[in-house]
């Protein structure tokens, strides 16, 4: 599949499908980089707390990276339980980008960290 037809089914999607989508990817990034650190758990809010604890106080991943995590983190919450909730097109285009840069500094990390080395 090329890269321009990935792009036009991406934005047939709801824009609360996409924003759902967008977080997963952090998400699971996030996870992996916590289970490389030996840090499990299995609900998303202490994801989040031990990424802003581990990796966004300390300096490893920037504070706005860290801060796209917890707006990602919150329209999720929102898309999946609160009712009628829509994102504008405008509100998620920029998220895109960012999504991305989120997720290729967190494999920067992981390529960096030797598995099982502790911050």
């Amino acid at each position: 599949m090329t890269r321009s037809s990935k792009q036009k089914r991406w934005h047939r999607l709801a824009t609360g499908t996409r924003v759902n989508r967008l977080y997963y990817a952090c998400f699971y990034a996030v996870t992996a980089l916590l289970l490389q650190h030996d840090l499990l758990t299995s609900k998303h809010t202490q994801v989040r707390s031990l990424l802003n604890r581990h990796f966004v106080r300390p300096g490893t991943i920037a504070p706005e990276l860290g801060s796209l995590y917890n707006r990602l983190f919150d329209y999720r919450h929102e898309g999946d339980y609160a009712d009628f909730i829509e994102f504008q097109e405008a509100q998620v285009r920029p998220l895109i980008d960012q999504a991305r840069e989120f997720v290729a500094h967190v494999e920067r990390l992981l390529a960096e960290q030797p598995p099982g080395d502790q911050v």
